[in-house]
């Protein structure tokens, strides 16, 4: 029987950081809540210091895209998010 370490990240958390790697790579600016609603589920990838560039209104108009993934965020990105509502 495989043991899982729930310490590590998943395949598909990862996954989620490195495509929104890729679309910032490519020049994709976060710029508000509609930029928040746009990702969708990479949400998630988004760095917690991203978080602390939103507005407070940013953040709150954004809540239920935030709510969506809120199972996905690393502590240090709940904080973040936190911090603005």
């Amino acid at each position: 029987m495989k043991t899982v370490d729930v310490n590590k990240p998943s395949i598909f958390v990862l996954q989620k950081k490195i495509m929104f790697k890729k679309i910032r790579s490519a020049g994709y600016a976060l710029s508000g809540a509609s930029s928040i609603n746009d990702l969708g589920e990479l949400v998630s990838a988004v760095p917690p210091s991203e978080f602390e560039n939103f507005s407070p209104a940013d953040v709150k108009n954004s809540l239920e895209q935030l709510k969506e993934q809120a199972n996905e965020f690393s502590p240090l990105q709940r904080k973040a998010i936190a911090k603005k509502v």
